[in-house]
């Protein structure tokens, strides 16, 4: 029984190009899967961009009203900070904003190493 050469290319032929086809058909789910996860950052960058400006937890309003406090104190300024204080104070709504405030408070009390304010 002889197998001629035409034959065995043929079948050579055959055997690559379904090779090739289930290649092709394993890397189209990972593209898909790629696809996907780019299309999810995306949309998690845009839905980001379209929330209000914040910094941490805070709104624009209160970081303009805790700003000059936050200089202050990280300046060592503390008659400065303890101008800025009640500004402050009153221009937060929220828990973020107000545990912001009570830490700058305590740092004010360390620098003055006045222990009522601590």
């Amino acid at each position: 029984m002889t197998i001629s050469r035409a034959l065995v290319a043929a079948s050579l032929i055959v055997g690559v190009a379904s090779l090739q086809a289930a290649l092709a058909e394993a890397q189209s789910p990972l593209e898909a899967l790629k696809a996907q996860q780019r299309g999810r950052r995306q949309q998690q960058q845009q839905q980001q961009q379209s929330q209000p400006a914040t910094v941490g937890q805070l709104s624009r309003e209160e970081t303009a009203a805790v700003r000059p406090l936050y200089d202050a104190v990280h300046a060592q300024d503390w008659a400065g900070a303890n101008a800025a204080l009640p500004a402050a104070q009153a221009g937060v709504q929220s828990p973020a904003g107000r545990y912001i405030v009570g830490q700058l408070i305590l740092e004010i009390g360390r620098g003055t190493q006045d222990q009522s304010i601590q």
